[in-house]
Order: C-alpha cells, then sequence, then structure tokens
C-alpha cells in the first residue's frame, strides 16, 4: 500500500511495531474505570509494603510504626487520586491520611463551569482537549453512576483522607476542583484550598521557570509534612 514503506525490512518492522501499539492502546481502552482504580490500587499497597519494609529497618523513622500513607496526582493523576481514596475508605485499607489533588479532574467536561467557558481555549488545556481525553479514558460508562470515575458525584464523602487541594486561575477544570474541595468541607474532611492566580492548567511542574510553581511544590511538601507529624 502506499505510503507504508515496504522497501526495506526497517520501515516494514516499524509500521508493524506501530499498529502492535495502536491495537494495545485500544485494548487498554476497554477496560473499565474500576479496572483503572484496581491498578492504581495495587501500586499504592505495593508501595506501602516497600515502605513499611523500609521502616522496619530503620529504627530512627519517627513514623516507622505507622501503617499509613497518602496519595497523589495531577490532572488525571488527581482524578485516580480521588478513586484511589474512595476505594480505600470503602474497603478499609489501606489506610490513608492525605491526598493531594493538583487541578483533578473529577467530572465530565461541563460548559456550564464558567472555568470551561472562560478558559477553554488559549490556556493550554482546551475544552475541546478535554473532551477527546474524556472520550478515550470513560468510553461509554455512565459518569452519574459510577462515583469511581467521577468522584464530584459520589453521594457520600465522609471519611475520607485530609486534602490538600490545588487549582489554577486559567484552567478548565478549577471550579470542579474547588466545588470537589468544598464537598470535601461539607462533609467534615479537613481541607485545604489554593487557587493560583495567573496559572494555566500544568503549572505545578514547571519549576524550573515558573516561581508560583515552586512555591506549590513548596506548599504542597508542607501540606504533606504536617499530615505525618505526630501531634
Amino acid at each position: 500500500m502506499p505510503g507504508l514503506g515496504t522497501e526495506d525490512g526497517g520501515s516494514t518492522a516499524a509500521t508493524e511495531a506501530e499498529a502492535g501499539d495502536h491495537g494495545r492502546r485500544l485494548l487498554g481502552m476497554q477496560h473499565s474505570t474500576e479496572d483503572r482504580g484496581e491498578r492504581t490500587m495495587r501500586r499504592r499497597r505495593w508501595r506501602i509494603r516497600r515502605w513499611l519494609v523500609l521502616a522496619a529497618t530503620l529504627a530512627t523513622l519517627s513514623i516507622a510504626a505507622s501503617a499509613s500513607a497518602m496519595t497523589g496526582g495531577d490532572s488525571a493523576g488527581g482524578n485516580l487520586t480521588a478513586v484511589v481514596a474512595l476505594m480505600a475508605r470503602d474497603r478499609g485499607r489501606p489506610r490513608l491520611v492525605f491526598q493531594l489533588l493538583v487541578y483533578p479532574v473529577v467530572d465530565v467536561p461541563n460548559d456550564r463551569l464558567a472555568s470551561y467557558r472562560e478558559n477553554g481555549e488559549g490556556y493550554f488545556l482546551t475544552r475541546e482537549g478535554m473532551d477527546w481525553f474524556w472520550n478515550h479514558y470513560a468510553g461509554g460508562c455512565t459518569p452519574s453512576a459510577d462515583p469511581y470515575l467521577c468522584p464530584l458525584v459520589a453521594k457520600d464523602l465522609r471519611a475520607l483522607p485530609a486534602a490538600f487541594v490545588i487549582t489554577a486561575e486559567f484552567d478548565p477544570l478549577r471550579d470542579e476542583g474547588e466545588a470537589y474541595a468544598a464537598r470535601l468541607r461539607e462533609a467534615g474532611v479537613p481541607v485545604r484550598l489554593t487557587r493560583y492566580p495567573g496559572m494555566i492548567h500544568g503549572f505545578f511542574g514547571m519549576g524550573a521557570v515558573v516561581t508560583k510553581a515552586r512555591e506549590a511544590t513548596k506548599e504542597a511538601a508542607d501540606a504533606l509534612r504536617a499530615a505525618f507529624t505526630p501531634r
């Protein structure tokens, strides 16, 4: 076929590799959102076990006797963070004491939110981009029926770990992140919320060039340290 570059074996191999990658991506899309959460839970448990082994060998580690942990992430990782926190509460383990939610995705793309209308174009993450990401991630799932997909629709947010939520002023996800922080607070969960003025989606990872990114990283580190400091 034209354009496949079959004149040499290297091009053919590259094409087959690309086709294989595409097929794997399609297969990955068939997994349910709960499967994704399960995989994240397994990774968290593995990290907790590794941490406990390390703690057991370090007598000077002040939190060695604590079987507690935290979960955190930004954007789509923030979605998995919130989902893992819900799963851990629902199943009784692992014991999480802190969740870091950096401009998390906690609901479907929603033009009724001012942040989507105001920041849907021109600020790195776009409304169109969110539709693309969401459709590939969620597939045919019904968000209102699945809090492990959209944590914001969960009926009960009580007994979740303390949360630090970071949002950015010029981010389509700003309002849903702040709405989730408000719902957590209403449910009695200790919540700290900081909106960073003048910032866009993705700024948290731009510490090499953005001062406010370094400030946000320090604030997150301080919140994490406080969560594990004995009172």
